[in-house]
C-alpha cells in the first residue's frame, strides 16, 4: 500500500475474514501490514487454514510464519485444535508437529471411544431403569389380580359352603375322575411312543452297523494294490497322475473300482488352475472317463479357479460328443464365469450351432433342446 496512508489495521483485522473469502489479503497488503492486521483478527480453524492456503501462494512458508504467528484462531474443541495445528504443519512446513499431531489423533480417538462407551454405558442404565419400572408396574399389578383371586376364591369357598349341593360335588368329582383317565391315556401313549423310539433308534443302530460292515466287505473285496495306489495319490498324487490312473480304471469298465476312487477324495486333487480330473476329460473329450465319473456321483458342475464348469470346457474345445452328454446327465447351462461369462460366450461356433437358436441378425439366443 501507498505510504502516505495509513491503514487501520485494528479495522482490517475485525473484517479480515472479507478478504480471505475473496482470496485478495495478499494481494491487497504487503507482508509487514498483514503481521499487523493478524493482531487484531480473530479466526475460526476454518479462516485460519484458508488463509494459509492462500498465502502458501503468494509467499514462503518463512513469510507466513512470520506474517501470522500472533493471530487469534477461536479453538471451541479439541477436532479444532488438531484441524488448526494440522494447518501449521501443512503450509509452514513443521515437521516437528507430525508426533503431536498423530498422539492428539490417538488421544482424541480415546476420549471418542469413551464417550461412546459412557453414552452406551447410559443408556443401557437408562433401559435397565425403564425395564425395572416397567417390573416393578407388573408386580405390582400381578399383586393385585392375586388379591383380587383369592378374594374370589374366598367368595367360591364362601358359596360352596351354603350351598352344599351333593350334585355339584359329584359332578365335579366324577369330571376329576374323567381327567385323570385321560391323563392315564396320555402318559399309556407316551409310554407306548417311547417304546417305538426305543425300537427305531436301534433299527437305526443296527443299519449302521450293517452299512458299516458292507462298506468294510466292499473295500475287503477290492485288491490291497489299488487299495494302497489310491490312498498314495490321495496323500500326494498330481492332477496327471489321478487322471491316468481314473482312465485306466474306466478303460477296464471296474465302475467299483471307480467308485471308490472318488468316494476316497481322487476327484478332488486339483490342478494349477483349480481344474479337476472331471475338467480334464471334459477338456480332452474323454467321454468314456467322463460317463464313468458322472455315474461314480463326480460333482458334474464343479468349478476350477476361473469359475468354469466341465461343460464350459467341453464347449470351449469343441467336443461335442461330452456337451450332449454332459447335458443329458443334468448339467446347468447357465452358469457364469468370474468374468461373467456364459456357455455360448465360450464354446466353439459348432457347438454354439447345436446348442443354441440364431436370431435374425446372427446372434445366438435362446438354447436348443438337445436331442437325448
Amino acid at each position: 500500500m501507498s505510504q502516505g496512508i495509513v491503514p487501520n489495521f485494528e479495522y482490517i483485522g475485525a473484517h479480515i475474514k472479507e478478504y480471505i473469502e475473496q482470496g485478495i489479503l495478499f494481494d491487497t497488503f504487503e507482508v509487514e501490514d498483514i503481521k499487523a492486521i493478524m493482531k487484531y483478527a480473530n479466526l475460526t480453524p476454518n479462516d485460519f487454514d484458508s488463509l494459509l492456503q492462500q498465502s502458501s501462494i503468494a509467499t514462503t512458508a518463512n513469510k507466513i510464519y512470520y506474517c501470522t504467528r500472533q493471530t487469534n484462531i477461536s479453538i471451541k474443541n479439541f477436532q479444532d485444535a488438531i484441524s488448526t495445528l494440522n494447518s501449521i504443519q501443512k503450509y509452514m512446513k513443521m515437521e516437528i508437529l507430525d508426533n503431536i499431531i498423530d498422539t492428539l489423533n490417538q488421544t482424541g480417538r480415546m476420549l471418542s471411544d469413551s464417550a461412546n462407551k459412557l453414552e452406551k454405558q447410559q443408556s443401557e442404565l437408562s433401559q435397565l431403569q425403564n425395564e425395572k419400572g416397567n417390573i416393578e408396574k407388573e408386580n405390582r399389578s400381578l399383586r393385585s389380580q392375586l388379591r383380587e383371586k383369592d378374594d374370589i376364591e374366598k367368595e367360591n369357598r364362601s358359596l360352596r359352603s351354603q350351598l352344599r349341593e351333593k350334585d355339584d360335588i359329584e359332578e365335579e368329582n366324577r369330571s376329576l375322575r374323567s381327567q385323570l383317565r385321560e391323563k392315564d391315556d396320555i402318559e399309556k401313549e407316551n409310554q407306548s411312543l417311547r417304546s417305538q423310539l426305543r425300537e427305531k433308534e436301534n433299527v437305526e443302530k443296527d443299519n449302521r452297523s450293517l452299512r458299516s460292515q458292507l462298506k468294510e466287505k466292499e473295500s475287503n473285496d477290492l485288491p490291497k494294490e489299488f487299495l494302497d495306489k489310491v490312498a498314495q495319490l490321495k496323500n500326494s498324487g498330481s492332477l496327471s497322475e489321478v487322471y491316468d490312473f481314473l482312465d485306466e480304471i474306466s478303460q477296464n469298465g471296474n465302475q467299483k473300482m471307480m467308485f471308490k476312487a472318488c468316494e476316497e477324495g481322487l476327484y478332488e486333487v486339483k490342478g494349477k488352475y483349480g481344474q479337476n480330473v472331471l475338467h480334464n476329460a471334459a477338456a480332452c473329450g474323454n467321454l468314456r472317463l467322463v460317463k464313468s465319473l458322472v455315474r461314480a456321483r463326480c460333482y458334474i458342475d464343479v468349478l476350477d479357479k476361473d469359475g468354469w464348469t466341465p461343460l464350459m470346457w467341453a464347449s470351449n474345445k469343441g467336443q461335442l460328443e461330452v456337451v450332449h452328454y454332459l447335458e443329458f446327465a443334468g448339467a446347468f447351462r447357465e452358469i457364469r464365469d468370474k468374468d461373467g461369462r456364459q456357455l455360448k460366450d465360450v464354446a466353439t461356433k459348432e457347438v454354439c450351432d447345436k446348442i443354441y437358436c440364431k436370431t435374425y441378425d446372427g446372434q445366438y439366443g435362446e438354447l436348443r433342446i438337445l436331442l437325448r
